[in-house]
């Protein structure tokens, strides 16, 4: 289990923060476990540099559509609004943006949702979710809009390694019809059903050239000295029909 050890002591489980990860977070990174409990219940703990403070947002899904249930569609915009001058108050030095930006629509509903983000004072790193390719017939166009250099990426902060992973980039949603991504997902679903569980329309996974270059920037990482965190949309270690499918 990943543990992430916050400024205050306190620690709390990737498990938990996926669960509760439609708050808006300040983040401050002073010092952070990585890889796994071991057999002894030893967990290593790596000595972190100067503090890296930065904010955290995730499943907006606005919709200019009207109320269902207890989805609130356009009451989004001004959530969003307050958790952007809350983020402004605090002086974060970025924010990370977990996807979902919209619930469906893309073209007509992200601009909204894009020009409330321009008042905030710092960067804003995202990745996509799988409501933000409704709509979508080009992939470069989505990631355009959000300003993203690639489909996947990273990014560096002090002694900090920021890497933004793509679970969206295998999965039926995601334009991969006619393209070599294609086979990899009838393989990736193939695999889930050996296991018994059937795959789900907004379930996404990472190609095989997306995970070697992610293996390569760990490898890298660790020469360098460098800490690591990884962001994605879909939970890596959850409840299964949630989770990255691969």
């Amino acid at each position: 289990m990943q543990i992430l050890t916050f400024a205050d002591g306190s620690q709390y489980s990737y498990l938990f923060m996926q669960l509760f990860r439609k708050t808006c977070y300040i983040l401050v990174l002073t010092t952070v476990v990585l890889g796994c409990q071991t057999s002894r219940g030893i967990v290593n703990r790596v000595e972190g540099d100067s503090p890296v403070r930065f904010g955290l947002v995730a499943d907006i899904q606005y919709c200019d559509c009207d109320t269902r249930g207890s989805r609130y569609y356009r009451h989004s915009l001004q959530k969003l609004d307050e958790c952007v001058d809350h983020l402004n108050r605090e002086k974060v030095e970025f924010t990370v943006n977990l996807g979902d930006l919209v619930d469906r629509d893309t073209p007509h509903n992200l601009d909204s949702v894009l020009v409330k983000f321009k008042r905030h004072h710092t960067p804003v790193y995202h990745t996509t979710g799988n409501h933000d390719y409704g709509g979508i017939q080009d992939n470069g166009q989505l990631f355009r809009l959000l300003n993203m250099p690639d489909e996947y990426y990273s990014f560096k902060r002090g002694g900090w390694r920021f890497i933004m992973l793509n679970t969206n980039e295998i999965a039926s949603y995601s334009n991969v019809v006619g393209t070599w991504r294609e086979s990899e997902l009838e393989e990736i679903n193939k695999k889930l059903k050996e296991l018994g569980h059937n795959p789900v329309e907004y379930n996404g996974g990472v190609s095989s050239r997306q995970l070697q270059w992610l293996q390569k920037l760990l490898v890298n990482a660790k020469k360098s000295g460098e800490k690591v965190i990884i962001f994605s949309h879909h939970p890596l270690d959850c409840v299964i029909g949630l989770t990255s499918c691969n």
